[in-house]
């Protein structure tokens, strides 16, 4: 990943954080750039719209999984800019991350979802992702995962 790729995804880190509610660090970006640049078991997938303007990405880490055992992947990160969502870019972005856990090995993907992102719950159900918690509990994030056939 070349470094205007990296500066994009910060770019849209710092966005999913703004809606996310979330307050970075002064030296975000310096450590998020340093971390692209050096971290094996990271993979980013970057969306870019039809100018080749970065639009989204996803960012997923690669883990075991003591439980299978075997290799998993966590989608740590999926952010699509507002005025690019319905247009089925996330579900074209899981089908990449999907494609790369199955050549990695990986025989499972986790998320976290906010319980009020009811919008991005309804994707993860349909592409096959089952709710950690389905009776509600869990506090305000929640844990979901797939096997990967």
């Amino acid at each position: 990943m070349d470094a205007a790729d990296r500066a994009t995804i910060i770019r849209l880190n710092q966005d999913f954080a703004v809606v996310s509610d979330v307050t970075l660090s002064d030296d975000h970006a310096a450590g998020l750039d340093l971390l692209l640049q050096d971290a094996p078991n990271v993979f980013t997938f970057l969306v870019e719209d039809d100018a080749g303007r970065g639009i989204g990405y996803a960012m997923c880490q690669v883990a075991i999984s003591s439980f299978l055992p075997g290799r998993t992947v966590n989608l740590h990160d999926i952010y699509v800019e507002e005025s690019a969502r319905s247009r089925g870019l996330g579900r074209q972005v899981f089908e990449e991350i999907l494609t790369e856990a199955r050549r990695r090995g990986c025989g499972k993907i986790t998320l976290e979802v906010m319980r009020t992102n009811i919008r991005a719950q309804k994707l993860y159900r349909e592409l096959g992702f089952d709710d950690g918690c389905p009776d509600g509990d869990g506090g305000s994030t929640w844990y979901w995962s797939m096997k990967i056939d």
